[in-house]
């Protein structure tokens, strides 16, 4: 069952953890376009990854940390809201392609794995 539950296996559905906590993140900053003086957030694990991958490397158990975090897109507007509609739609869409890629990893290895069990 080594194979099954492998470092590689856990650090892709971390990943995939990540991707979608992410994702609801950015999702409200879309609803508080609109709201005075919010802030958009973001969640910080690419810094967590890069640190996971160098210690990867001497072995050992690696865990992905994500930080929620403030992110002004740019200057607030007269209200105080600094979040930038097109900015966070980027966001979005990028976390999406990552969300969609560390799954295709995952499925990928599984398949590769079932393959294996039967033999074809």
């Amino acid at each position: 069952m080594q194979i099954v539950f492998d470092e590689t296996n856990r650090l892709l559905s971390e990943m995939v953890q990540g991707a979608k906590l992410r994702h609801q993140i950015l999702s409200g900053n879309l609803a508080n376009v609109d709201t005075p003086g919010y802030e958009p957030k973001d969640v910080s694990f690419a810094a967590a990854l890069t640190q996971a991958r160098q210690a990867a490397g001497g072995g050992g158990t690696v865990q992905v940390q994500t930080n929620v975090v403030s992110e002004p897109d740019g200057p607030a507007r007269q209200d105080g809201n600094t979040v930038q509609l097109d900015r966070q739609m980027a966001k979005l869409a990028q976390n999406t392609l990552w969300h969609n890629s560390m799954l295709q990893m995952l499925s990928t290895r599984m398949a590769i794995l079932k393959s294996a069990i039967k033999g074809s």
